[in-house]
């Protein structure tokens, strides 16, 4: 999952070579998945879900002061300010929407599909989870320009409602955090369970429930998170997959639609007294970097040449028509008869002349061959060496947490 950031729950897959490949490719989180991590919201495999773009770094935004507000049915006082807020007017409500990008399962080579966008007076994050290929949707902060200073607070919280349907724990929910400004998959995810009502409720995260992840796996003896000094991005996911130290699906798990109505996405503290938080984060979502200038981070060999050639061969609209051919291959369907399938879709729902399909037909066929072949010279070259320095980092990134949970 995003194991957000996340996330990608959005991230090394496993039976996929796109998965191998998802790390430098996933800038645009998978949790895992975000890819918004919590025990439901894990990729499906030994990535982080949702795998976040990361800012450079700069120095942290402290959050301001802000006033106590009394949680409801508790005797404990909560102060909360909301990093991303959906509701009241619809200027808010677009800035904060367009601070966010979707990671799903589709990079992994799954057929899910997710959208953060309006829905009245809140966001609506609205999708179809298909476990075939993957079983994860995800959004994700776009890199910050600056990364977050959350010291002071006890953890994220998120006020939403699950509107689809009273099925929340048919499915894992995470929200997903990363520490880190590497490209690697170092991501922190912890799970919720959004409440089935006819508003939104808060539900708070504390940082002392999130654990590192690889996918929808915790590592274990991996330390919690220690330090919220600078936090590069933040995710959240609905995923098929249970956060523990094992590749473990939900029973019983709920295929198909969802939607979650979100009305603020934020951090707080039951110690306002102490380190009280802002009622808001600056009056607006915290800064992210555009597309332009998260391309113009990129090394230049990844941004001028592999990144086209791989959105050539493994672009989404040819992913899903691999998981489509493969389903129907599962169910008796030829070689020939896909080919024969493509040219008559092409001819009468597009209402194509039979030559044009036929050109058509064929340049698939062809850029699926020539993508086998570079996924298999991938797969002995380039990607032993991601493999190779992603374990090497990990290594590096558990050895620095472990510092300074010592030193704390």
């Amino acid at each position: 999952h995003f194991s957000p950031c996340p996330p990608a729950d959005m991230t090394v897959f496993s039976g996929s070579l796109w998965l191998l490949i998802a790390p430098c490719l996933c800038m645009p989180l998978g949790a895992t998945a975000f890819a918004a991590t919590s025990p439901s919201s894990q990729l499906a495999r030994p990535r982080a879900e949702g795998a976040m773009r990361l800012a450079p770094r700069l120095r942290p935004t402290r959050l301001a002061a802000g006033g106590a507000v009394r949680a409801a049915g508790s005797a404990v006082q909560v102060s909360r300010a909301p990093l991303y807020k959906f509701s009241g007017d619809s200027a808010t409500l677009e800035e904060s929407l367009s601070k966010f990008e979707r990671i799903d399962d589709v990079i992994m080579g799954g057929v899910s599909k997710s959208q953060l966008g309006t829905g009245s007076s809140l966001a609506s994050w609205r999708g179809l989870v298909r476990t075939e290929g993957g079983g994860f949707c995800g959004q994700r902060t776009k890199p910050f320009v600056t990364p977050l200073n959350l010291t002071g607070a006890d953890g994220l919280y998120i006020k939403c409602r699950l509107a689809s349907d009273s099925d929340a724990e048919r499915r894992v929910w995470k929200l997903t955090l990363r520490t880190d400004e590497g490209r690697g998959e170092v991501v922190y995810q912890a799970s919720y369970v959004p409440p089935v009502g006819p508003e939104p409720e808060p539900v708070n995260v504390p940082f002392s429930d999130f654990v590192l992840v690889r996918g929808p796996v915790a590592i274990p003896g991996a330390p919690k998170v220690s330090n919220v000094s600078a936090i590069y991005q933040l995710g959240m996911t609905v995923s098929k997959f249970v956060l523990g130290p094992q590749m473990t699906e939900l029973e019983n798990f709920r295929n198909g639609t969802f939607q979650l109505d979100i009305s603020e996405l934020g951090v707080y503290t039951e110690h306002p007294t102490e380190v009280p938080l802002a009622d808001s984060f600056g009056g607006s979502a915290p800064a992210a970097l555009s597309e332009r200038e998260a391309q113009a981070q990129r090394p230049w060999l990844l941004r001028m040449l592999i990144l086209p050639l791989f959105g050539l061969v493994f672009s989404e609209s040819k992913r899903r028509r691999s998981r489509a051919a493969k389903l129907l291959t599962e169910r008796g369907a030829s070689k020939l008869d896909l080919v024969r399938m493509g040219w008559r879709f092409k001819r009468q729902l597009r209402g194509q002349g039979p030559l044009r399909s036929a050109i058509q037909t064929l340049g698939e066929v062809l850029l699926g061959i020539f993508g086998t072949l570079m996924g298999l010279l991938l797969a002995v070259t380039v990607f032993p060496i991601f493999r190779l320095l992603a374990r090497r980092r990990m290594r590096k990134q558990l050895g620095a947490e472990a510092e300074k949970a010592t030193r704390l």
